[in-house]
């Protein structure tokens, strides 16, 4: 059988709250290396796939997660969880790293649907910014009866944009992904130009999807500036995302770009 690709499926408009507040204090969030919350990780993710009809419950294993035949990129993936006060995992994505060995078919958007993508973007991808400095997102996942303020998703989205900006070493980061098309309008009206579509709408089991891409340094600082363009309509939801996002790290931590852009306005 085909393996299945991990998808961003969640549709849900983001939600913003500063994370100290009582309604987001009562979680964590981050990326993880520690196995058991790994394994929870992926549990949650095949229960959330498979209520929603993206795998069949025959792929499941005994012990409750996607095996490798279906999933062959959890050994280049990064895992990041959203916890509760028990340890529970209540929300999950994933970022998947390029390996050498692998090249293109370290990404499963590409290695699976490449005909579908614009091959301009595809080369301007290769030609401008590098497939090393590229990580796609996927496996995004959440327990909706633990996270009634739908916030979950967007901490996972926080936590992973907050690593690109800090891991970068002065190269522009590029994220891609196969979403939901109401999670895409949701981030080009956040992120502007910064996002763009690869290609026309991919064959995705269970739910309509389409491929994205998004240059992380560009997209904070496009996203900055808008926040104080007085003749932006978004202006107020604007200056809530950054806000948001740009809340907690220390400023020596993060791309000097971005530092800049944020004294400039």
């Amino acid at each position: 059988k085909e393996p299945l690709v991990m998808y961003s499926h969640e549709s849900d408009v983001p939600r913003y709250e500063r994370p100290d507040t009582p309604a987001a204090g009562d979680v964590s969030c981050g990326k993880t290396t520690d196995p058991n919350l790994i394994h929870k990780a992926r549990q949650l993710v095949a229960r959330v796939y498979a209520e929603r009809g993206f795998i069949q419950r025959e792929n499941i294993s005994d012990d409750g997660v996607i095996g490798e035949r279906h999933d062959p990129d959890q050994h280049n993936a990064d895992y990041y969880v959203v916890i509760d006060h028990e340890d529970d995992v209540i929300a999950t994505a994933r970022t998947i790293r390029y390996e050498d060995a692998r090249a293109l078919d370290s990404f499963p958007l590409v290695r699976d649907h490449i005909e579908a993508l614009d091959p301009a973007i595809v080369d301007d991808i290769e030609n401008r910014y590098g497939w090393e400095n590229v990580r796609e997102i996927s496996g995004l996942a959440r327990d909706r009866a633990a996270d009634p303020k739908k916030l979950a998703a967007t901490q996972l989205y926080k936590a992973m944009f907050l690593d690109a900006w800090k891991e970068n070493d002065g190269n522009e980061q590029v994220f891609v992904m196969a979403c939901n098309p109401n999670l895409r309008t949701s981030l080009l009206q956040l992120f502007g130009d910064s996002i763009q579509q690869m290609g026309p709408p991919l064959d995705y089991p269970g739910q309509p999807a389409e491929s994205v891409m998004f240059t992380t340094r560009a997209g904070a600082i496009e996203t900055i500036n808008r926040s104080k363009d007085k003749k932006n309509p978004y202006r107020k939801l604007h200056q809530q995302v950054v806000e948001f996002f740009l809340h907690g790290p220390e400023a020596n931590t993060l791309d000097p770009h971005i530092v800049d852009a944020l004294r400039a306005n």
